[in-house]
């Protein structure tokens, strides 16, 4: 048990230093030994950890899943309204995706732009980001109660939310990904959008 301990703490203070170093060198200019030195561990050792870059990089996404589901059920909503939570819901969504992307320029960088020079990593964070459980759990959760308050008029409440998930994330994170910076505009055809999905549930 003791050990197990260890290696998870080593476990946790090498991805520290991974995450470190990408956001100074990037991905492909951060070696295991360089890696190795930082957490002041032999690279053997980190070797027995990870048996190289993409086990990294696996668990790098791993972790920020972990996080990033841990904060979207600890979502709190200021309306008891489900009409007015799937809006909050969708702003506080978008906002996280925000911060996880700006906090991991490198990695997101990478998902974009590298993700084909390793053999399995890519196609992993690709499909993460296409299978949103934890949001469309909550999605779902919104919906059903507008459902049963008689505001939605919804047939399935999970294939809705699915959909909702997906083309919102998608947009979302491909707009960060690519630099686009909200302006008036971009703002203005949110609200537009946010305003068609409504009424569509709507009764």
């Amino acid at each position: 048990m003791k050990n197990e301990r260890k290696q998870a703490q080593r476990k946790e203070a090498i991805l520290d230093a991974f995450d470190a170093l990408i956001k100074k060198y990037g991905i492909d200019k951060t070696t295991m030994q360089e890696i190795a030195n930082e957490v002041g561990i032999s690279v053997g050792t980190l070797y027995n950890d990870f048996a190289d870059k993409e086990a990294l990089i696996d668990a790098m996404v791993d972790r920020l899943e972990a996080s990033a589901n841990a904060k979207i059920n600890a979502i709190k909503f200021s309306s008891a309204a489900p009409n007015e939570q799937l809006a909050e819901f969708l702003k506080a969504i978008e906002k996280l995706i925000e911060h996880i992307v700006r906090d991991n320029r490198s990695l997101a960088d990478y998902i974009l732009y590298g993700s084909q020079k390793f053999r399995y990593v890519g196609k992993k964070i690709h499909e993460g980001f296409s299978k949103h459980q934890v949001v469309d759990n909550k999605m779902r959760t919104i919906i059903e109660a507008g459902v049963k308050q008689g505001i939605f008029k919804v047939e399935d409440p999970a294939a809705i939310s699915a959909a909702i998930s997906q083309g919102f994330m998608s947009l979302s994170v491909t707009r960060l990904l690519m630099n686009q910076k909200e302006d008036k505009e971009t703002r203005r055809n949110w609200e537009i959008m946010m305003d068609l999905l409504l009424r569509g549930l709507r009764k």
